[in-house]
């Protein structure tokens, strides 16, 4: 019977989370890192290798995530670039996440270290634990926002390892899989660092009782957990996320650190219980001094002191809480992602514990009402029901209103400079920092114009983004391509020079600047920002192939050949050094 129940509780989170997400399948658009991780990732463009040497990738983030690029060049073979068909993995992934999360806290509530206490309703409280989490607004941009399955892909190999410990026991062959989902986690997203570490305190809370017993129970576990962390660090050698993750310079960490509190308390504490006012881009850390933020830093503090003398005192309250600030601990501490200092991808599997204090609380103080005869055993069933009703059917429509805004990057751009418009009207004092990430906005929107062919509508969003921020070099860089595409070449050299003087790492402006040059008869300069854009970025099919072409128009074709192959062994199949080769041969 209990295993029936089991069943139907999963069945009934398939069919909740399909109906959530139905619309998400209906289109859809790539946006931001979905541009450069999909559309130009030239790696995903064949299966194997899984991963490629540092000089060969055309994408290191997404090369030192082969887990991720396996799935992205599965999607590419079987339907190149239909979004639908990246989408789908994406909500199959989410939905086998929320199963896997209803398995490990059934079975938690159902192990010895609770004494039977939820013997009766363990399965209950799993599924709305599950359902809850399943539905949250704070979800969608995993679903929708295609490279983001990083994040759900990682959250799945770290539930699949704490399943593994769960069922296994002492036996070898279970220890051996759940490192291997844990390295399998390590290869999805490098935020899995932590999940040795949740592992052990898992162990000791739920199933051994102490951190000695543990390692006397499953020593060779840990040694091969342990052993993951080896793998990371290989994947991690040639700094593949660049100058993105900055973690040499202390005062910039100290900053994020800062900001991170404000962040923790607004928006993954409270938007996990009041979830409006979503956006894809929070922008980059503000300068601030500890004082600006001191109550913040204080609930903070307070906060992890509560946990750390939990995990003491009453390690099954304090587990849950831990799990929440282990798993934000990489992006929200360790890393300074300098642009980037809040997302809503962040709390993903982190909020399963908050969720999980929260459901198992209300469900104490209903049944201590129920034993002091304040309420039937039928008000109770009627009063569970209808609260999670309620929170699930609330959290559904937004969930839903949220994935229709992706199906729409006119209105997904609007509202988010309808909110960073909001924003910065309340501030007193507009940082140069705050007015690019302003200026960002309407980039945005104008790139969806262009992609639609309105240049007009395009042209007045970069141009309202020079007007916010008048030394922004993507608004250059992106009217100059607009330009390109118009066939004024004038205009387009005029902005390409100036996103290079703004900007002189921009090395996507350089190759076009240095193609448009060539095309113009002006080929030694236009050769001079070519070489210029591959040695910023060595692994720049473009630059290689039109520095190919540039040097066969100067009459050098050795060194021509050279520079297309080296495109072809960035990028195999790259048509037009392929075409450029096949045209010197013949």
């Amino acid at each position: 019977m209990k295993r029936f129940q089991s069943v139907v509780y999963l069945l009934a989170l398939l069919v909740v989370g399909l109906g959530t997400y139905a619309n998400s399948l209906q289109g859809g658009h790539f946006i931001l890192d979905d541009e450069p991780s999909i559309k130009s990732n030239f790696d995903i463009r064949q299966i194997l290798p899984l991963w490629r040497e540092a000089d060969r990738t055309s994408n290191p983030p997404v090369n030192n995530r082969p887990v991720v690029r396996l799935s992205l060049a599965l999607n590419y073979a079987y339907g190149e670039f239909q979004v639908r068909g990246y989408r789908a993995v994406n909500l199959g992934v989410h939905l086998f996440c929320a199963l896997l999360l209803f398995i490990v806290v059934r079975n938690t509530l159902l192990s010895s270290a609770f004494a039977g206490r939820y013997l009766t309703t363990a399965d209950s409280l799993a599924f709305a634990i599950a359902l809850i989490w399943l539905v949250h607004p704070l979800q969608t941009q995993c679903v929708n926002h295609t490279i983001q399955r990083s994040t759900s892909l990682m959250a799945f190999f770290y539930l699949l390892t704490i399943w593994c410990v769960q069922v296994g026991g002492e036996k070898l062959a279970w220890h051996v899989l759940a490192v291997g989902a844990c390295g399998l986690g390590m290869g999805s997203k490098e935020a899995m660092v932590t999940a040795p570490i949740a592992v052990l305190l898992y162990d000791r809370t739920f199933l051994a009782g102490s951190f000695r017993k543990a390692w006397e129970i499953r020593w060779r576990l840990y040694l091969g957990l342990a052993g993951s962390w080896f793998f990371l660090a290989f994947l991690m050698r040639s700094s593949p996320h660049g100058k993105s993750i900055n973690l040499s310079e202390p005062y910039i960490a100290w900053h994020y650190a800062l900001n991170q509190t404000r962040i923790i308390l607004e928006h993954y504490l409270a938007t996990l219980f009041w979830p409006v006012s979503l956006t894809n881009f929070y922008g980059p850390i503000r300068y601030v001094q500890w004082m600006d933020l001191w109550g913040y830093v204080l609930v903070v503090l307070v906060l992890l002191a509560a946990t750390a003398y939990a995990l003491i005192r009453r390690p099954m309250v304090g587990f849950p809480a831990a799990w929440f600030f282990l798993l934000l601990a990489p992006t929200s501490t360790v890393a300074a992602i300098f642009w980037e200092a809040m997302a809503e991808r962040r709390p993903y599997l982190a909020q399963a514990g908050i969720i999980g204090l929260v459901v198992v609380w209300c469900h104490g103080r209903i049944k201590d009402q129920v034993a002091r005869g304040m309420l039937s055993l039928r008000g109770v069933q009627w009063i569970c029901r209808g609260s999670l009703g309620f929170v699930v059917a609330v959290f559904i429509s937004l969930t839903v209103e949220r994935n229709r805004a992706y199906q729409d990057l006119e209105v997904l751009w609007g509202a988010e400079i309808e909110y960073v418009e909001e924003v910065v009207s309340e501030l007193q004092v507009v940082l140069p920092k705050v007015s690019y990430h302003r200026a960002e906005g309407y980039i945005r929107l104008g790139l969806v114009f262009a992609d639609a062919g309105d240049w007009q509508r395009a042209e007045e969003n970069y141009k309202q983004a020079l007007l916010v921020y008048p030394g922004h070099f993507g608004a250059h860089k992106w009217l100059g391509h607009m330009y390109k595409e118009l066939q004024q070449a004038d205009l387009a050299i005029y902005h390409f020079r100036q996103a290079i003087a703004l900007n002189p790492q921009a090395y996507n402006a350089h190759n076009a600047l240095g193609a448009l040059l060539c095309m113009r008869g002006e080929v030694a300069e236009g050769i001079g920002h070519l070489r210029t854009a591959v040695d910023i970025y060595p692994n720049y099919v473009w630059a290689h192939s039109n520095l190919g072409a540039a040097l066969r128009m100067s009459g050098d074709e050795v060194a021509a050949r050279k520079e297309f192959r080296r495109a072809l062994m960035i990028a195999p199949e790259f048509g037009p050094a392929r075409e450029n080769l096949a045209g010197m041969d013949g």
